[in-house]
């Protein structure tokens, strides 16, 4: 990859090294970028040198091709204010995503957030890249990026292991926060909606210590300072809280029970979910959640207009029809306390 502050450059370039080695004869390339500055347009080309042949310590190489210059604007969070998108439960439905991408409103987004369910299953690389990649590629994802929080669906099939070597995190994990203009977001990941002990997944998950490490690390991320100092404070996990009778079903339970009250100890503004499939608000509620969460459903793309003062958010249908509107003002609050012991 090829990188500069100009696109006529000059161009520096930065490569894959593993364990001493350049990142070679493979088609999944990740390559980090060290040391920029928040803020800051950069342009950039992907630069490929073909491998015809690999054998103990003969190469030999093919032509070299590079791709048109394009650019992106990193992270800032001196950023006043910004837009982001949130979509969510397509399940593989490329037309629909689309035709939602290309109707969106992209003025003022640098942030995109895919909410969980993208795919229905986790089968293959030409699966991932025909239903995700390659429709964000073909309206924004070239300037502005993605984030893939990954939902219940995207834990099953002979493929999903290797899922997030195709959407690689700074933490190595699903979960994990950013930071942009006023907003501190927190991603979550609650894994398979069942217990697991359900026969549909076949005795290969251990969700219930997964969601049990996340809520000790979700303790410690609301105690820090840069979450108390945010102006607002934005999660999004794909399953939403809630109950239910079927015993099987016990993650939206858990989520309920035990992220629910850390997040209104921490001042949560704005929960961000799918799931369901359909659109709803759940406004704050005594005894409940203290915060606004907005569910969206498997036609719809939320907007959210981040400001200094003010979060509005915004959602429509893939034919243009208004949802809902809502708006969360900054909130006077004391400084976010520690939960009481359950």
């Amino acid at each position: 990859m090829e990188y500069a502050l100009s696109p006529e450059g000059p161009f520096a370039s930065a490569v894959e090294v593993r364990h001493g080695l350049l990142e070679a004869n493979t088609t999944l390339h990740r390559v980090r970028l060290g040391g920029l500055k928040p803020g800051t347009t950069y342009h950039y080309r992907v630069v490929s040198r073909e491998i015809v042949s690999y054998e103990h310590l003969k190469v030999v190489w093919g032509p070299t091709v590079a791709s048109p210059t394009a650019s992106f604007t990193t992270l800032d969070t001196a950023r006043a204010a910004f837009s982001f998108l949130v979509l969510n439960d397509r399940h593989e439905n490329v037309a629909g995503l689309l035709k939602a991408l290309r109707r969106a409103d992209w003025s003022g987004v640098d942030i995109v957030f895919y909410n969980g369910d993208m795919l229905h299953f986790v089968d293959s690389e030409e699966q991932i890249m025909r239903s995700v990649v390659d429709p964000s590629m073909q309206v924004f994802a070239a300037r502005i990026p993605f984030v893939f929080v990954r939902g219940n669906h995207e834990t099953r099939g002979g493929f999903c292991r290797r899922l997030l070597d195709y959407f690689p995190t700074e933490s190595g994990q699903y979960y994990y926060t950013l930071d942009h203009g006023p907003v501190r977001f927190i991603v979550m990941d609650a894994g398979e909606d069942k217990i697991d002990s359900d026969p549909e997944l076949h005795g290969l998950s251990d969700f219930a210590s997964y969601v049990e490490a996340q809520t000790q690390w979700l303790k410690s991320q609301i105690a820090q300072d840069r979450w108390r100092q945010a102006p607002f404070r934005v999660a999004l996990v794909h399953l939403p809280p809630g109950r239910t009778a079927d015993a099987r079903m016990v993650r939206r339970k858990y989520v309920m029970d035990n992220w629910v009250p850390l997040l209104n100890s921490g001042g949560l503004d704005l929960l961000l979910c799918g799931h369901l499939h359909r659109y709803a608000h759940t406004p704050p509620q005594k005894e409940s959640n203290d915060f606004h969460i907005v569910q969206g459903g498997t036609d719809t793309t939320i907007r959210v207009d981040a400001a200094a003062s003010l979060l509005t958010v915004t959602t429509v249908t893939d034919s243009g029809e208004m949802r809902g509107r809502i708006t969360i003002p900054r909130r006077q609050r004391p400084a976010a306390t520690a939960p009481a012991e359950r």
